[in-house]
């Protein structure tokens, strides 16, 4: 059931890019923190107001 999916959603960006892919799939950056640390960093950035310097 995905397959179909993915491929209608790899159409779908081939035809608004107008050609293939430029990069490889998964090719991002990669993250240095897990998904909790990130979100607790977000969470006390918007609470305290805390520069990014000191948080990280």
């Amino acid at each position: 059931m995905a397959e179909p999916w993915q491929a209608r959603v790899e159409g779908r960006r081939h035809a608004t890019r107008g050609g293939a892919r430029k990069r490889a799939a998964g090719a991002g950056a990669h993250h240095q923190l897990v998904f909790v640390d990130r979100l607790v960093a977000t969470l006390i950035h918007l609470r305290h107001d805390l520069p990014h310097s000191v948080l990280g």
